[in-house]
């Protein structure tokens, strides 16, 4: 099974999508690969946050998008479905989902200027990306300060250099 990376903010529901899809929860990408024509690859790609590329992926995820209702019969984004959504499956905080959500409309109401589902869903996918928040690892530096010397007293030894006998 492919591993997917988790976008905090409104990466959740995109990923969301194809990570349920991806398990067999919903056999839309199958379909999708199929219906777009393009490669089980570059489904993946995109499974794992790359832009598409090319028209035909950009209507692949337009199909991903429009399997789970988050675009509507008319190729346009459905906030309220995308909502429901988060709310449905999201793990994420209460404080969490409300920034997704904000970020969704935002991205959703920027993406609806775009014409035709698949360049309306590639919009979406890309604004949605294009905010998505990660943790950069905090590092920390431990300093320890050792003596100049160290002194290792060993135990007596005691052995037998020579034996005649």
């Amino acid at each position: 099974m492919t591993q997917f990376r988790i976008f905090l903010a409104a990466g959740a529901i995109i990923c969301w999508a194809y990570q349920a899809a991806a398990a067999g929860m919903f056999d839309y990408s199958n379909q999708c690969v199929s219906m777009s024509g393009i490669t089980p690859d570059s489904a993946k790609s995109i499974q794992e946050g790359n832009l598409p590329t090319t028209m035909r992926e950009k209507c692949y995820v337009a199909c991903i998008l429009r399997s789970i209702q988050v675009v509507d019969s008319g190729g346009k984004v459905s906030v309220n479905n995308a909502h429901l959504l988060i709310d449905m499956y999201s793990t994420e905080s209460a404080e969490a989902k409300a920034k997704t959500k904000k970020t969704v409309a935002e991205c959703a109401k920027e993406a609806n200027v775009a014409k035709g589902r698949c360049e309306v869903s590639y919009q979406m996918m890309s604004c949605v990306l294009s905010k998505k928040t990660t943790k950069t690892p905090q590092t920390r530096t431990i300093t320890i300060t050792l003596p100049q010397t160290v002194t290792i007293q060993l135990p007596p030894l005691s052995f037998t250099l020579l034996s005649i006998g």
